[in-house]
């Protein structure tokens, strides 16, 4: 049983190197067939064939270079458009800021100071009574506090003097 292993590895060893050296014979055997056929068989190609073949490539590469053409005429164009559009923009920019500058200078001296510092003291006066009113108001409300605070604690004075008929109170 130890032999059977050994013999199967050495007969797929064998199988190996015989069918590698078939490949080799082979190979061998197709290359001297291609080179007799191509030293005693003569092709003939028809003048029509060719000049047809030639045809479709000039028809391609012309193609190929009418489209390179366009899309390079195509750029050109954007690109010039682009620069006299730019230009014109520029042209205009200026004029145009002329026009908005002269319209805002005459806006701006038709502008009376004096009624604008009126209209902002009156506003400001009017501002400062509605402070001071409402600071007036919170005194108020803080002093009546107080008030009810003394208040309360002079009732709870006395109430304590009606209590303890005999105490004194002496202030000052």
């Amino acid at each position: 049983m130890i032999y059977y292993p050994i013999i199967m590895t050495s007969a797929a060893i064998l199988s190996a190197g015989v069918s590698t050296g078939v490949c080799i014979w082979k190979q061998k055997q197709l290359e001297r067939s291609i080179e007799t056929l191509s030293k005693t068989v003569t092709i003939d190609v028809a003048d029509d064939y060719i000049h047809q073949i030639v045809e479709q490539a000039v028809d391609r590469e012309a193609a190929a270079r009418i489209r390179v053409a366009a899309n390079d005429a195509v750029s050109d164009i954007k690109a010039d458009m682009s620069k006299k559009i730019q230009k014109e923009v520029n042209k205009a920019y200026a004029d145009l800021k002329a026009s908005v500058k002269a319209e805002v200078e005459k806006q701006v001296g038709r502008i009376d100071l004096d009624d604008i510092r009126k209209e902002i003291i009156a506003e400001g006066r009017e501002e400062a009574r509605k402070q001071f009113k409402n600071d007036l108001d919170k005194i108020v409300e803080l002093q009546n506090d107080n008030l009810r605070n003394i208040n309360d604690i002079y009732a709870n004075i006395a109430d304590t003097l009606k209590g303890n008929k005999g105490t004194t109170l002496t202030i000052g």
